[in-house]
């Protein structure tokens, strides 16, 4: 299984943050590293991320 990179997760969590998404769905979430990265971008605004 992949890991995504550390700059595509600062990529994700900043896309997030640019967007104020507060819902986040991940579909395929692996092992959850990209998970965090997505749920550090929608911490701020108290949004969630739902992976599936």
């Amino acid at each position: 299984m992949l890991n995504i990179t550390r700059d595509t997760g600062e990529f994700l969590q900043v896309l997030v943050k640019a967007t104020r998404a507060h819902r986040v769905l991940e579909i395929g979430t692996s092992n959850g590293y990209s998970t965090l990265w997505l749920a550090q971008g929608v911490e701020p605004i108290g949004g969630h991320v739902t992976t599936v």
